[in-house]
């Protein structure tokens, strides 16, 4: 029953239908009920007793209400509204009518009915519907004023008496009455929606406000944090590129003095600088020590300059000694053309670089720069600083070692030539003695002739000899050298071979090489061909790894040397060696760093015309290949069909095949079809004489940066649309603020009064009061100061207050549940009380509960 009721009330508010006319659907239908059950029935019933002819006007004011109910479940309620007021208006001023001549004799309940139906269009219409109010104004008026004028033309000549005076005079007038007031209370109660309305958009846009305002908030911090990110990306990229491209010059350009010109002319185009130098160290003579400039490059070109300095000469001498960087901001004036000799222009900001290796300086970089170097620019230079350096210092040993081998290879050459030279003129002296014997006076001057000769030769030998010892000396003090038998048996071993790997002489003699070597290389075929090879007298060379007596790897660049007889047979092994342990980690942790570089990179190599080379697997990952899909292909597998067929595609590549370095942010197609964005370079190497011969691109995946960045121009999208939505709002919201004023000027009086007949009272969250209105303390008998910060449960039976329904009740309350109904209270005389009552959570901007409001009534239990 009660749904169907609701049902009927709410009969055309499934439409589409503006909110304004919306909201007048139900004030319509709770009218016409009014209608119908205050006055239809109750005077249809009377005339029917009383005036059976008359009974047809509240009948037909009835069947109208019905109607006109039907027709707004029908839709229809843009006309009914204007049926209601005027046909009802009517057919009361006819009834009266029918019963008075003039105004004087009229009915005074038909009368106060006829006034409730002026009202029932403010109840029906909004404000803003003005034609509609302006015609019903008109139209009571010409009812209530110039109608009556007419009525003797409609007198029936019934006797109204009944109705004008005795109970059922009473009775009509308390019901014409009550419709009055129904008709004020609908007013008052349209006042009050538009109120909770108006607080309700005031509401939504302060939560629509603070939402926008979070929104922008997360926005500005998003793209804070995407710009770190960012800026922090570009460093690590541009990094890596230097140490890739200095990496490149120094494997590509061989060791000739022309890769610092190659290298210093990158470093300071790389770094933006105006003028660079790079210098190493040169041990002219032992213990003299020069930092010389080996290569210069200013504004653009190379300076041909010479100049050197020694150590603690001048702030870059300084900066050798103390092995630490130098970097100023503030320049003197005469420092560039004074000391450093990169020419006259004094720069902004100077850094001097030590080249250093295992807290060994090799050399010194000197930037110059018009601008302040960046924290990540002087991290690079201090990375590339010791690849350099490890550079030069493995260029140097390697360059000693060349000297001695080839000076070794030359004495030893000479002393067999000397020993064949004195061998035949052992042989020609055997001869020579032969034919003495036969011509023994003959020849005897010519045998003191060869005797001298034999005596001079013999000289020179032990000259030969001398020079020899003082050479193997050098070589002994220089080089680790052992010397073997050919199944590998050490017989000696020099002092600084003893020192590297740890030992004694008599802890090794007699002991097999593999003393040196790991149990597993020591097993393998590798190493038995390799003591084949010299005992049939090949000579082995290279880097070898071997083991110390504290089990510590040791790297030395070595050389195994057959030593023949005079047969041309091998009869023993010598090795000389040089320890390049440090320059062999450092060479490891170059190839480390490499190596990382691709595990966080993407890298493919082409040919010059686009076609693929390899690729490493990161690459392979991003772009859901696999090698044997891509190798031999073009690059253009991974381009979109328009980008392919376009003039900058092919400018693209021509540009690499110039030799052009090209970066940036491309987008790419996977295997799958799915675009991927791609941050990275395409970098074009060249071979020893400087020719391009093949294309390398770095790439790293940025898609879900990209994807980022897309998602914040939605949002910021989004923010421009909720703004659009607030502006909306607070249009609506000023129009129903101007009905809102309108009403309330017109039922102040009305709202006052019921204003002033509801209690009111305010607690915190735990039941504790705050504050309460002049209703509620007279209804309770308390005053303010009375009842503030005292417990709720003083109104209530101390029984009820131990409860746990009553615990119950403030738990929901707490948990932001509303709690309506009839409650029973107790006054300060202990007087019980009923209130119908709403206990309602009051909720701040974040949505916290912060307080209960109770609005209550008395009642009559």
């Amino acid at each position: 029953m009660p749904h169907l009721f609701t049902r009927i009330l709410d009969a055309g508010s499934q439409y589409d239908l503006p909110d304004y006319l919306k909201n007048r659907v139900r004030p319509t239908n709770i009218l016409c009920l009014l209608l119908i059950f205050v006055l239809g029935i109750p005077f249809s019933s009377i005339s029917l007793l009383y005036f059976p002819k008359m009974a047809i006007f509240p009948s037909v004011a009835s069947l109208i209400c019905v109607l006109i109910m039907v027709a707004n479940g029908l839709g229809g309620i843009y006309y009914t509204r204007v049926v209601l007021p005027t046909m009802l208006l009517l057919l009361s001023s006819l009834y009266n009518a029918f019963f008075s001549t003039s105004l004087d004799d009229a009915i005074t309940s038909v009368s106060l009915v006829e006034l409730s139906f002026t009202l029932i269009p403010f109840i029906v219409f909004d404000f803003r519907e003005k034609g509609f109010l302006l015609f019903c104004t008109i139209f009571s008026f010409f009812i209530l004023v110039v109608f009556p004028l007419s009525w003797g033309y409609f007198d029936m000549g019934y006797d109204g008496s009944v109705l004008r005076e005795g109970p059922l005079a009473v009775l009509t007038t308390c019901l014409a009455l009550f419709a009055q007031i129904g008709s004020i209370y609908g007013l008052a109660v349209l006042n009050r929606q538009s109120e909770e309305r108006s607080t309700q958009l005031l509401s939504e846009m302060n939560e629509k406000s603070t939402e926008a305002e979070q929104a922008r908030k997360a926005l500005e911090v998003n793209l804070e944090k995407l710009e770190i990110a960012r800026t922090e990306e570009a460093n690590r990229q541009w990094t890596s590129e230097g140490i890739a491209k200095v990496a490149e010059i120094l494997r590509s350009h061989g060791a000739g003095s022309h890769i610092y010109d190659s290298l210093i002319s990158m470093i300071v185009k790389y770094m933006g600088a105006n003028q660079g130098g790079v210098y190493v160290v040169d041990e002219t003579e032992p213990g003299q020590k020069v930092i010389r400039l080996m290569a210069c490059y200013a504004y653009e070109r190379k300076k041909y300059i010479d100049k050197s300095f020694a150590p603690g000469q001048g702030m870059l001498g300084q900066a050798y000694l103390e092995a630490e960087y130098i970097y100023m901001t503030q320049v003197p004036k005469n420092y560039i053309t004074i000391t450093s000799g990169l020419g006259e222009a004094t720069p902004t900001a100077l850094l001097i670089m030590p080249l250093k290796i295992n807290d060994t300086v090799e050399g010194m970089l000197e930037i110059a720069s018009f601008h302040k170097l960046a924290p990540h620019q002087i991290s690079f230079m201090e990375k590339i600083a010791e690849n350099i350096a490890g550079f030069i210092q493995n260029n140097r040993i390697n360059e000693q070692t060349k000297k001695l081998l080839e000076s070794s290879l030359q004495q030893t050459e000479e002393m067999r030539a000397q020993e064949e030279e004195m061998r035949q003129n052992m042989e020609e002296l055997e001869a020579t003695q032969e034919e003495m014997r036969r011509n023994e006076q003959a020849h005897l001057d010519e045998i003191a002739r060869l005797m001298q000769e034999y005596h001079s030769n013999t000289g020179l030998l032990q000259k030969k000899d001398q020079e020899m010892s003082g050479f193997m000396l050098a070589v002994d003090s220089t080089l680790a050298m052992v010397e073997l038998t050919l199944e590998g048996i050490i017989l000696t071993a020099n002092e600084r071979f003893l020192s590297l790997m740890g030992y004694t002489l008599p802890e090794i003699t007699g002991k097999h090489h593999r003393l040196f070597v790991d149990a597993a290389h020591s097993q393998t075929q590798a190493y038995t061909e390799f003591w084949q090879k010299l005992s049939q007298g090949e000579e082995q060379i290279g880097e070898v790894r071997r083991q110390a007596k504290n089990g510590k790897d040791v790297y030395l660049s070595a050389s195994y040397t057959p030593v023949f007889n005079e047969e041309k047979e091998v009869v023993k092994i010598i090795k000389f060696a040089q320890d390049i342990t440090q320059e062999k980690q450092a060479a490891l942790d170059y190839q480390s760093q490499l190596e990382a570089i691709s595990k966080s990179n993407g890298i493919v190599e082409f040919d010059l015309n686009g076609n693929i080379l390899s690729a490493n697997a990161n690459f392979l990952a991003l772009m859901k290949y696999e090698a044997k899909e891509i190798y031999g292909r073009h690059h253009r597998i991974f381009v979109k069909q328009v980008e392919q067929e376009s003039e900058e595609y092919q400018q693209f590549w021509e540009k690499l095949r110039s030799g052009e370095y090209i970066s940036g942010e491309f987008e790419r197609v996977s295997k799958d079809g799915t675009n991927v964005w791609i941050k990275g370079n395409y970098t074009p190497i060249a071979d020893i004489n400087g020719k391009i011969y093949k294309i390398v691109k770095y790439a790293q995946d940025v898609t879900e940066q990209k994807m980022l960045e897309r998602q914040t121009l939605l949002q910021t999208e989004e923010l421009r649309a909720q703004e659009e939505e607030i502006r909306q709002n607070l249009e609506e919201l000023q129009a129903t603020q101007e009905e809102a004023v309108r009403q309330a000027l017109e039922l102040q009086a009305h709202v006052t009064a019921v204003d002033a007949s509801l209690a009111t009272i305010e607690f915190d969250l735990q039941g504790n009061i705050l504050k309460a209105n002049q209703n509620f303390l007279t209804l309770m008998g308390y005053e303010l100061e009375e009842i503030t910060h005292q417990p709720h449960r003083i109104f209530v039976e101390k029984g009820y207050g131990a409860s746990s329904e009553y615990h119950k009740f403030w738990q929901d309350l707490k948990e932001g549940k509303a709690q309506i109904g009839k409650v029973k209270r107790l006054t300060k005389q202990g007087k019980q009380v009923w209130l119908n009552a709403s206990y309602t959570p009051v909720f701040d901007e974040k949505d916290q509960l912060v307080k209960i409001i109770k609005l209550a009534q008395a009642i009559e239990s």
